[in-house]
């Protein structure tokens, strides 16, 4: 653990001066170097110096190393999945970083990184989301100079925290930030983050019930998926399950039931054992959808399979989910 400390210094040789490497690089080396075994032993180590009364003055000299340590710490007691815990130690990084860094910089979006995560698994997603933006603000800046997949990850992570609070606009808004990301790279329109995205605002769309916009972003989803996986591939069967839903919204119903027929088929072809294939929640799902949709046509006779198939446990679990 000693080894760890001489890195840290030259991440955080004083306030007034600058570090001469970022704290993200520093924290990353350190991780390198440093297993998981060693870490454990250390991370009480680290704990007791942070509270420790003669540090005290040290620590105010060095507020950004202080800082990183309790990020460290945090990450202990988030592997242990003790969240409540790691929650008060990221709170804890954040507010020194932020004093001493302020909110324009750069290496402030580190801090907000592990906040953010952390309140998410909370699930409080109102402080989340006003984490989630701040760090959208520094990373902004760093995209407009360097360019990553780190802007659309992020733009996702934060449209899923306003989905959970049903502020439907808002997280479409941010799905077509992310989307017009995708579509300025002939490479990034056409692959499987651009079908997710499209999969997700078309799920939105669906919750506004607003289901022609909602049925426009899932064929396009499906269309790249297609595209990029084959025809047949068994990727296109949730979107397929959610395109159904959606026609069935619409009283479309004949197109629903080809739908939910195609999704349950692809499950089937790409799975060893065909009943099996059924057995997994989002298909239990599809086949007791199915199942109500012959109701409504009145076409009791094919109801029964469907129904006998439907486990009410696997149903539970996707809920749950």
């Amino acid at each position: 653990s000693r080894g760890v400390l001489p890195l840290l210094q030259l991440a955080t040789p004083g306030v007034s001066q600058f570090p001469k490497i970022t704290v993200t690089r520093a924290f990353s080396q350190v991780n390198k170097i440093v297993s998981p075994e060693e870490r454990k032993k250390w991370a009480a180590e680290i704990l007791q110096t942070l509270q420790a009364d003669e540090s005290r003055n040290d620590f105010q000299k060095f507020p950004i190393k202080s800082a990183t340590f309790w990020v460290m710490a945090g990450l202990e007691h988030r592997s242990a999945q003790n969240h409540e815990e790691a929650g008060l130690l990221f709170e804890q990084a954040y507010q020194v970083a932020r004093t001493h860094l302020g909110d324009d910089s750069d290496d402030l979006g580190y801090f907000l990184s592990f906040s953010f995560d952390n309140l998410i698994l909370r699930h409080k997603y109102a402080e989340a989301e006003e984490r989630g933006r701040a760090l959208l603000q520094i990373i902004r800046k760093r995209y407009a100079t360097k360019p990553s997949s780190e802007l659309p990850e992020t733009l996702q992570r934060v449209a899923i925290v306003c989905d959970m609070q049903n502020k439907l606009d808002d997280a479409i808004a941010l799905l077509q930030e992310i989307i017009d990301i995708y579509q300025s790279n002939p490479i990034t329109a056409e692959g499987i983050s651009c079908a997710n995205a499209y999969q997700q605002l078309a799920g939105c769309y669906d919750r506004k019930n607003e289901h022609e916009k909602a049925e426009q972003k899932f064929r396009l989803s499906l269309a790249i998926i297609e595209k990029v996986k084959g025809f047949d591939d068994v990727a296109s069967a949730n979107v397929l399950h959610s395109l159904g839903c959606c026609l069935e919204a619409q009283n479309r119903l004949l197109e629903a039931e080809m739908v939910f027929r195609r999704s349950l088929d692809l499950r089937r072809k790409g799975h060893k054992n065909p009943e099996e294939a059924l057995r997994t929640p989002i298909a239990a799902l599809t086949l007791h959808t199915l199942a109500e949709l012959y109701v409504k046509q009145s076409q009791h006779e094919k109801v029964s399979p469907y129904t006998f198939r439907t486990n009410i446990k696997h149903l539970t679990i996707h809920f749950v989910l």
